[in-house]
């Protein structure tokens, strides 16, 4: 039997269907260089994914990059604008968050 979760409109129509496409956290990191990069176990079906939560306060800019090559995570560290009003994340200040779907 097909297991999942599905949510109907008043109608009959499907308005959310998780059943095929549930998402993993598997771990999380601190950005702790520059630039870097770091795997993620995949199988064959799985998609890997990552976002990044800044800890440092809201008067930083974001001026933190992140991408997935393959099932490789990475991230860089820019710069802020000379003149901009906002000051540059230091490195080390955003825990990225990887997982699977």
């Amino acid at each position: 039997m097909p297991q999942g979760f599905q949510v109907f409109s008043e109608n009959g129509n499907v308005s959310i269907d998780i059943s095929a496409n549930l998402t993993r956290i598997l771990g999380s990191f601190m950005a702790n260089a520059r630039t870097g990069r770091r795997s993620i176990p995949v199988d064959n079906q799985e998609k890997p994914f990552a976002y990044f939560v800044p800890t440092q306060a809201p008067s930083f800019g974001c001026n933190f990059s992140l991408w997935l090559e393959g099932n490789d995570v990475c991230w860089r560290y820019g710069t802020i604008p000379a003149g901009s009003p906002y000051q540059e994340m230091p490195v080390g200040s955003v825990k990225v968050y990887y997982g699977v779907r």
